[in-house]
């Protein structure tokens, strides 16, 4: 019979497992992450049951991703859709908030940032070549998804490769994108940074192949972020010369990409804004905790004449759905797990820890004009890198006091 050491470790060698397994599977199948996470979770639950160990909890973010989930829970009052509104805040934001949890406790116990950076990367690298083959074919080979045509505002061929969509490739993109780029400090051999450089301009390929706005917009300005916070003068001048190398990069691969970039007035970006405005008058209906998780799409029909349609700005439909209390729950759990991982992440040195921080950023950014917290795998990507950079954080706060003692 197994010791229960002996049983603590197997479980926590298969919920790893799981939590690998699930990071790689991101891009390419909702099946997977949803059995992934289902194992992950059970697996989680009685670890914490045998170790009697409830440490994970107690964090001064899970008050506010509390108050978070008690917001929605307090919508289900205000909506006209109970049943979706509970659906949504059991199977959805209860799991997502466990997301955050399950692997901010595995970093903690020992999830390597160096395989999660190779997960990632090799995950990555199979979908942008998936991306190149659905340009040229039509079709991805992974999920047989269709490349996105012309329209009257995008005249491009977009590319979305498993994504489904190319906001939401285009955001996953980002990812990848900022651990290479500090990764590229720490190669140690020319054969590492010329591999580097070569994965890290293929996926500015393909995330020039979305004529995504918003990411571009969120990856801008996430660099800028990090030029500004930066002290190390010697890493500050490698950055500024990387962004001005990408800026004439984009630019010569099409001076029409700009042209739509900053195209004003299209029909589409002017409905978004209209509905952005209109949808307003849903909050002042219950504005403390909302209209009811997961029901914008229900009520959306009164603003636009052609169907159901996402808010395409998560803080707003936050605000909507959940209220005044759930946005500054959430904005607060956020602000919260950036500010003191940038304290800290610089000092680490850690390619994951430094890469998924900014990345986050620029996610954060982008989804003022998308709806990725309300699609099942960008969420998964968040809620995920968040919980890998709480625990990243934590250990560094940890490593920090022992060095200095």
């Amino acid at each position: 019979m197994l010791s229960k050491d002996k049983l603590l470790k197997l479980i926590t060698y298969f919920q790893f497992f799981y939590l690998y397994v699930m990071l790689f599977f991101i891009p390419i199948s909702k099946a997977t992450l949803e059995v992934c996470f289902g194992w992950a979770m059970l697996l989680f639950t009685i670890s914490l049951i045998l170790r009697k160990d409830s440490s994970v909890f107690k964090d001064r973010v899970s008050i506010f991703l509390l108050i978070f989930f008690i917001s929605g829970f307090l919508s289900l009052f205000n909506t006209e859709f109970f049943a979706k509104s509970l659906k949504a805040i059991f199977l959805k934001w209860f799991e997502y908030i466990m997301l955050f949890f399950i692997f901010k406790e595995a970093v903690l116990r020992g999830l390597k940032p160096k395989f999660i950076f190779f997960v990632i990367i090799v995950s990555s690298i199979l979908v942008g070549i998936d991306g190149v083959y659905q340009f040229f074919n039509g079709k991805d080979f992974l999920m047989h998804n269709s490349l996105t045509m012309a329209t009257s505002y995008k005249p491009q061929r977009l590319v979305s490769a498993s994504m489904g969509h190319p906001n939401g490739l285009a955001n996953f993109l980002l990812f990848p994108l900022f651990l290479l780029l500090f990764n590229f400090n720490n190669c140690k051999t020319l054969k590492h940074k010329v591999i580097n450089l070569i994965n890290f301009t293929f996926f500015l390929i393909i995330l020039f192949l979305t004529y995504s706005r918003g990411a571009w917009l969120g990856f801008f300005i996430s660099f800028l972020v990090i030029i500004f916070v930066i002290k190390d003068t010697k890493l500050k001048n490698y950055l500024f010369a990387v962004l001005l190398s990408i800026l004439i990069f984009i630019f010569i691969l099409s001076s029409l990409f700009f042209k739509n970039f900053i195209t004003k007035g299209s029909f589409y970006n002017v409905t978004r804004i209209e509905l952005w405005f209109q949808s307003l008058s849903l909050f002042k209906e219950h504005p403390i905790f909302g209209i009811g998780i997961g029901t914008f799409m229900d009520y959306s029909s009164q603003f636009v004449a052609y169907g159901a349609l996402y808010l395409h700005n998560c803080y707003l439909q936050i605000l909507i759905e959940q209220g005044i209390v759930g946005l500054i729950a959430f904005i607060i759990f956020v602000f919260i797990v950036i500010k003191d991982s940038i304290r800290v992440a610089f000092f680490s040195k850690n390619e994951l820890f430094l890469g998924l921080v900014f990345a986050i950023i620029a996610f954060l950014i982008q989804i003022f004009f998308d709806n990725h917290l309300y699609s099942l795998r960008p969420s998964f990507l968040f809620w995920c890198s968040m919980g890998i950079i709480r625990g990243l954080t934590l250990k560094a706060k940890q490593d920090i006091i022992k060095n200095s003692t």
